[in-house]
């Protein structure tokens, strides 16, 4: 159970919006684990509710299941997943824009198949499947959208500390209805290396191409227009317009775990989909902090910096920073009682606008967690 209070739920420049919230968010997990076969999932709920804004009042939910099958030399892979939350939630912090309030379901399933080439090396292909509906989408340029990617990685264990992987990818990006479409191609590779057993990190440099298309499609009247009616033959023009971009993609990390402390960073640029009909690029910089004060009490901070650019052209003067900071103290009151409380800053500007959207949310959160269950034969 958690209460919240956000001075700006829709983060928003000028006038803001503030509602006192109450949210339950029941959740389980269910696992099955032999010596070949794991299989685990999830269920879990939200139901948002806002006393002076009902207009904000959302019911959420959250399912999946993944599950892996290992041979002699090889291991199947297989995940489902589907979501439905608010676009300011979810799609915020994947790619660090968002234009509008709205609720999102995001259905997505992957295939994996690894095989062990020696004892050092593995090659393995991975297929993933995506697609977001949003709810009323009328007026706020958000858009259906299915994704599909493909990759190939070859990967090496260099010695007990490293490891080098390289990787070919391809995605597809599709609106519904198509009207941009875009693939992107890339190559990557990637390096692990621990320095010891609590400091590790890694980084994962690379290319990418992406060739877009946008379609537009006008009706015209041969005639003449009364009333908004044609007299005459009425034939539809198609307009394309082609683009190419390429660039580089980076995903660096370092973690550090002390006997009270772990610290992480993290330093990226990749590309996502997104609902407002084109992919972005989405630089971030962040990193978390957590300490554990006593054997009940502990503290956390995270922080990000996004930077977020359209690809393709068809989104115009909305590449926009996002930053957010978030400290939070929790307490264990029992093995089962957990209490935290926290405050989360949020700015968010787009180019060309004449402000900034900023937001304060104060929470609290009081968890219960039901002893784990489990069963051998």
């Amino acid at each position: 159970m958690r209460t919240e209070y956000n001075d700006n739920v829709l983060l928003t420049p000028g006038s803001k919006t503030a509602a006192w919230g109450l949210i339950a968010a029941p959740d389980v997990k269910l696992g099955y684990r032999t010596e070949t076969v794991e299989l685990v999932g999830g269920l879990s709920a939200s139901i948002n509710r806002y006393p002076s804004k009902s207009e904000l009042d959302t019911d959420n939910y959250a399912g999946d299941m993944r599950g892996s099958v290992r041979l002699e030399r090889d291991v199947l892979g297989f995940g489902v997943a589907s979501r439905r939350d608010a676009t300011l939630v979810s799609e915020l912090e994947e790619t660090g824009t968002v234009l509008a309030y709205r609720q999102r379901t995001l259905s997505t399933a992957q295939a994996s198949w690894t095989r062990l080439l020696s004892e050092r090396d593995s090659l393995s292909a991975t297929y993933a499947f995506s697609r977001a509906d949003y709810a009323d989408t009328t007026g706020t340029g958000l858009t259906d959208y299915t994704a599909h990617g493909a990759a190939v990685t070859w990967q090496r264990l260099l010695d007990e500390r490293s490891s080098l992987a390289v990787t070919a990818s391809f995605d597809h990006y599709d609106t519904q209805p198509a009207r941009f479409r875009a693939a992107t191609y890339g190559i990557r590779a990637r390096y692990l290396y621990a320095l010891s057993e609590t400091f590790r990190g890694g980084v994962t440099a690379g290319w990418r191409r992406s060739d877009t298309r946008v379609e537009s499609h006008v009706l015209v009247c041969e005639g003449f227009v009364l009333l908004g009616a044609c007299f005459g033959n009425v034939f539809e023009l198609s307009d394309v317009e082609k683009d190419r971009s390429s660039g580089y993609t980076l995903d660096g990390f370092l973690e550090k775990k002390t006997e009270r402390d772990t610290w992480t960073a993290r330093l990226s640029r990749q590309i996502n989909p997104s609902g407002l009909g084109a992919i972005v690029e989405t630089d971030r910089v962040g990193g978390t902090w957590s300490r554990e004060l006593s054997p009940t009490v502990s503290a956390s901070l995270d922080a990000a910096a996004y930077r977020t650019r359209f690809v393709g052209g068809t989104v115009r003067g909305s590449d926009s920073t996002y930053y957010r900071i978030e400290p939070r103290m929790s307490w264990r009151i029992t093995d089962w009682w957990l209490l935290s409380a926290g405050y989360r800053y949020a700015r968010q500007r787009y180019e060309g606008a004449s402000g900034a959207g900023e937001g304060n949310l104060a929470y609290l959160t009081l968890t219960y967690r039901w002893p784990r269950i489990s069963m051998s034969r």
